[in-house]
């Protein structure tokens, strides 16, 4: 995943839910809706303090369907979109 791309899904995952394909550590797909937008996490779950960690090789996200905070390294992302949600 270039640059442009990890900016375009921060800023897609920064403004609402996007769904994230990737590949697991195990080998296995898996299809994730996820997002860091604070308005879609529940303030017992939210990030404490004002401090985000820069990304790095993988981005920590929010899955709105499990509700529990999930990451996925960069380098397995084999596609995402934003959510219909």
């Amino acid at each position: 995943m270039n640059d442009s791309d990890k900016q375009l899904l921060i800023e897609t995952l920064r403004n609402g839910v996007a769904e994230v394909v990737f590949t697991k550590k195990d080998g296995t797909e898996r299809l994730m809706q996820c997002t860091t937008a604070e308005n879609w996490i529940p303030k017992d779950k939210q990030p404490k303090g004002s401090e985000r960690s820069k990304p790095s090789e993988s981005l920590a996200v929010f899955d709105v369907q499990i509700r529990e905070w999930r990451s996925f390294r960069w380098d397995s992302v084999i596609s995402f979109k934003t959510a219909g949600i």
